[in-house]
């Protein structure tokens, strides 16, 4: 076989995120975008996301991650485009939260379906505003508690000749 004939063997690629040492990113802006995204009308197109975007064209060491609208519609920068984390990335420490829908946890409680617990389960000295906050609360204190156990993020691309890349994670003003 002559050269010319030769398959080309694409060497892997460095992710984008490689030389990023640590991702900062606020509690109250992951539980914003996973409340967002449930209470989103299922007809728009858009998502709540945590963006991380480069700044005069690469990564820093430390970046902060940012709630952001996606919407899909948008055209692709040029040069290197700000990457977005899934909210439920933060709970499960890889970028495969699009497996979140068999984890409970990583799925903020929509009101309708806890309406429905509440008027089939509550006791009658419960008000739905207590049940509610309940509810609430009893999710946010797990979630909480799977967050702040999320050492580090694996970035796995979807691109077989990309490399991942695993990435440090820091609650900002976590008290």
């Amino acid at each position: 076989m002559t050269r010319a004939q030769q398959p080309e063997v694409e060497t892997e690629r460095k992710h984008p995120l490689a030389d990023v040492e640590e991702i900062r990113v606020e509690l109250d802006d992951i539980f914003s975008a996973m409340r967002k995204n449930r209470e989103h009308a299922r007809h728009e197109r858009g998502r709540y996301v945590l963006r991380i975007s480069p700044s005069w064209g690469s990564f820093d060491e430390i970046e902060e991650a940012e709630l952001h609208y996606k919407d899909p519609g948008r055209y692709k920068l040029e040069g290197l485009s700000p990457v977005d984390i899934r909210p439920a990335t933060f709970l499960l420490g890889h970028s495969l939260s699009r497996m979140a829908e068999v984890d409970s946890i990583a799925i903020y409680p929509r009101e309708s379906d806890d309406k429905y617990e509440y008027e089939n389960h509550a006791r009658e000295d419960t008000s739905w505003e207590e049940w509610r906050e309940q509810t609430l609360e009893m999710w946010r204190d797990e979630a909480t508690h799977r967050i702040k156990s999320t050492d580090e993020i694996e970035f796995v691309p979807r691109d077989p000749n990309v490399a991942s890349t695993s990435i440090a994670v820091t609650l900002i003003d976590d008290e």
